[in-house]
This record gives structure tokens, C-alpha cells and sequence, in this order.
């Protein structure tokens, strides 16, 4: 479809189009196998979130659960309920989607976070930092004249730290001694506020990785 618009467009007279005929009675398909035919046959550029959501909800519409769904066009389950979950994002970040200025993928990442760290205001406040990130892009953009895209960074979502990779690292070597303290000492409650210990690093400039952990390790001691 897209590649024929664009030959009209560009000036082409094209009058007849080739198609498929599938003998339902013969080959015993349902409206639902049609749909997956018609996907499986269209998706030579790569479907966004939003795209694909919409042929989840056509097969959803014929019966089908997300596992079956997932089962018959070969994805992962995850991938037919976020597509699905697409459909009722804000309007104009499902725009964005369809337009290719940002991947649903980085839209899930600004969610997940924002979700965590707003409560109940996360989804007003992660639909706004994505539109003022997309006027910002845009005007680089046009300085560069090159298309514009929104891409998240780690520092967009959790803060502007310095060594945020380093953190993430020390973080998967702190849980890593958590682990082995919960298993040492049954019955002590060992919960990690990620978010928080970032912003604490983020708002001390005096504080290292190693104090942070230290501290927080103190305290499960303490419990035990």
C-alpha cells in the first residue's frame, strides 16, 4: 500500500493493483486467519507500536487472547500487550508513534519511570516532558537539518548524574550482596527504593556509590 501511494504520488497511473484470493471453503480460513495473512503479507517496513495495536485489536475483536495472537503472527506476548496499550496513549504521543519522531519503546521507558516516581500525576507529567523534549529536538533539528526524533536518555528519566552508568553498574554489584544478606539472614525485609538512593546521590555532591551502599547496608544490619 505504502509503495503504491508513493509511485501515484510521484506521478505514476496505476489503474489496477494484483491481489491474493484465498478460497475460505477450500483452505478453512477464519477472519481472524485473513487478518494475520493480511499482516504477515504487509509488513514489509517494520510496524510501530501503534500499527501493530491496531492489528492486535483487529484479532482481539475475532475472539483472540493476547497469547493467541502472539502465537499466530510469532511474538512475544509482552509485544501484543504493549502494542495494545498503545492505543490509549495521549493522542498526541500516539502521533509522534505513527510519525516515526519517537520509538514506543523509549515511550514505555519515560512511563515505566515516571509511573514510578509521580504516583498518580506520572502520566500528565511523562506526556509533557516527551512533547517539550520533541519542540527541543525539533529546533535542533532544523539548526541541523535533519529530520527530527526523540530519543530518552538514561539522564532524561532519572536525573542528570554524572556517572549514571557507573551507578547502574555499582547498583547490579549491591544487589548482588543484598541477595546474599536475605538469604543469611531469613526474615529480614530488605527493600531497595532505587529512585531514591539516585536522587540522594544526585542532590550530595559529597556522597560516592560507596557511601550510598554503605548506608543503606548499615541499616539492613541493624534489622538483623
Amino acid at each position: 500500500y505504502r509503495a503504491l501511494m508513493k509511485l501515484i504520488e510521484s506521478g505514476e497511473e496505476i489503474t489496477t493493483v494484483g491481489a491474493h484470493f484465498l478460497d475460505m471453503k477450500k483452505d478453512e480460513l477464519t477472519d481472524a486467519d485473513l487478518y494475520v495473512q493480511q499482516y504477515m503479507r504487509n509488513e514489509g517496513k517494520r510496524f510501530n507500536d501503534v500499527e501493530f495495536g491496531y492489528v492486535c485489536q483487529a484479532l482481539k475483536n475475532q475472539g483472540l487472547s493476547n497469547s493467541e495472537i502472539a502465537k499466530k503472527l510469532g511474538k512475544n506476548p509482552g509485544v501484543v500487550t504493549y502494542a495494545l496499550q498503545s492505543l490509549d496513549y495521549d493522542p498526541r504521543i500516539k502521533e509522534m508513534i505513527e510519525k516515526g519522531e519517537i520509538g514506543g519503546t523509549e515511550v514505555r521507558r519515560m512511563y515505566t519511570a515516571y509511573r514510578k516516581k509521580y504516583g498518580d500525576e506520572w502520566e500528565e507529567k511523562a506526556n509533557e516532558a516527551i512533547l517539550a523534549m520533541k519542540v527541543n529536538q525539533a529546533e535542533k533539528a532544523d539548526k541541523a537539518d535533519k529530520p527530527a526524533k526523540v530519543s530518552i536518555k538514561s539522564n532524561d528519566l532519572y536525573g542528570d548524574v554524572k556517572d549514571t552508568k557507573t551507578f547502574y553498574a555499582g547498583m547490579k554489584i549491591f544487589k548482588q550482596y543484598v541477595d546474599f544478606f536475605r538469604r543469611s539472614n531469613p526474615g529480614v525485609s530488605v527493600k531497595l527504593n532505587i529512585f531514591e538512593m539516585f536522587d540522594n546521590l544526585s542532590k550530595n555532591s559529597e556522597m560516592t556509590l560507596r557511601d550510598l551502599f554503605d548506608k543503606a547496608f548499615t541499616e539492613y544490619k541493624q534489622q538483623a
